[in-house]
């Protein structure tokens, strides 16, 4: 009985390139988002870290599935005041531009903030960055930890 030893090997032909994902072009909406989760990293941060205080414990970072649901909710809360209100245009809290996205397109964004290429930056330093997988925190060198 003789041994087999698979191997994988992927061949090329010369030349060859793999794609690179598409650049996102830079839109109103992207650029809502972009600021929108970056507040909702922050409050939600915020938040936990008060309700954690209380207890005595540390700040933790805030996971994504914490992230997509704070996302949805702060949705429903500014469009339930858009209607309450009665504002139109770009007055409004979620503007009409704005489309709702599913849990993937967040998570991507998400990733983009933590990212010193994509993510924001205040006086040179990154504001959001990846603990861990999934989860993520304000950057401790900005002060607000």
């Amino acid at each position: 009985m003789s041994q087999y030893k698979l191997t994988f090997k992927t061949f090329k032909l010369d030349g060859y390139q793999s794609k690179a994902f598409p650049e996102e072009k830079p839109n109103r909406d992207l650029a809502f988002h972009n600021e929108f989760l970056k507040e909702v990293i922050f409050s939600l941060w915020r938040r936990k870290k008060l309700e954690l205080a209380e207890r005595g414990w540390p700040p933790q970072p805030v996971h994504q599935k914490e992230i997509f649901d704070e996302y949805k909710a702060k949705i429903e809360r500014y469009k339930r005041m858009d209607a309450e209100c009665g504002l139109k245009g770009e007055d409004m809290f979620w503007p009409s531009y704005a489309r709702v996205h599913d849990h993937n397109w967040v998570e991507r964004r998400v990733n983009y903030l933590a990212t010193p290429a994509y993510g924001p930056k205040k006086d040179g330093v990154l504001m959001i960055v990846n603990v861990t997988a999934g989860k993520y925190t304000p950057n401790p060198k900005l002060g607000v930890i």
